[in-house]
C-alpha cells in the first residue's frame, strides 16, 4: 500500500484527528486533508463556486493540510490536486458522533468523504464513535484534555479494524 488519506467532518481542530494519524501512520504513511472547520451534515456536498484555500499546518509533529471546503473537497484534494500519487485508501473519521442508519449514508460529511472516495475508484472507510448517553455533554467532555487517553483508545481500535478491512481483501473501489 502506498498511502492512506486520512480526512474527516470535524475539522483540523478534532480531538480525533492526531490520534488517528498518529494510529494509522504504524501500519502505512499517512498524509491528512481536512476541512479548516467542522463540516458536519454536509453529506458529499462539493464547493461549486468559490474558491477552495488549502493551507499547511505543522502540528505536534504531524502535517496537516485544511480546506476551507466540505469533506468531499478535502478528499479530491488529497487524490488529485495535492500530492504527486493518489492514495490506496481513503479513510475518513474518526468521526465525534456515531454515523449508523440510513439519515447517516445520506447526510454525513464523514460517510460523503468516504463516498467521494469510492466516486474517484479508491476505497473508503468511514469510522466514527459516540455515545448512548446525554449528546451534549458528552461532545463537551471529548474536546477536553481528560478525554485525550480515549481518543488515543479509539485510534487504535480504529486502526485494528482500518488494518483487518485492508487484510481481508474487501477493499475494492
Amino acid at each position: 500500500m502506498s498511502w492512506i488519506l486520512l480526512t474527516n467532518d470535524d475539522g483540523v481542530d478534532s480531538p480525533a484527528l492526531r490520534p488517528f494519524a498518529r494510529a494509522l501512520a504504524r501500519i502505512s504513511p499517512v498524509r491528512v486533508v481536512v476541512p479548516d472547520r467542522e463540516r458536519s451534515w454536509v453529506g458529499k456536498a462539493i464547493t461549486r463556486f468559490d474558491p477552495v484555500r488549502v493551507e499547511r499546518i505543522d502540528a505536534d509533529g504531524l502535517e496537516l493540510w485544511a480546506c476551507s471546503g466540505y469533506p468531499a473537497d478535502a478528499v479530491q484534494l488529497g487524490i488529485s490536486g495535492l500530492f504527486d500519487e493518489p492514495p490506496a485508501l481513503v479513510v475518513s473519521g474518526v468521526n465525534v458522533g456515531f454515523n449508523f442508519g440510513t439519515a447517516f449514508l445520506m447526510s454525513s460529511g464523514t460517510v460523503g468523504g468516504a463516498i467521494e472516495a469510492w466516486v474517484s475508484g479508491i476505497p473508503g472507510i468511514a469510522v466514527s464513535a459516540g455515545t448512548n448517553g446525554e449528546w451534549n455533554t458528552w461532545k463537551t467532555f471529548v474536546q477536553t484534555q481528560e478525554a485525550a487517553p480515549g481518543w488515543d483508545r479509539i485510534a487504535d481500535l480504529s486502526t485494528g479494524l482500518v488494518e483487518r478491512v485492508r487484510s481481508s481483501g474487501l477493499l475494492t473501489a
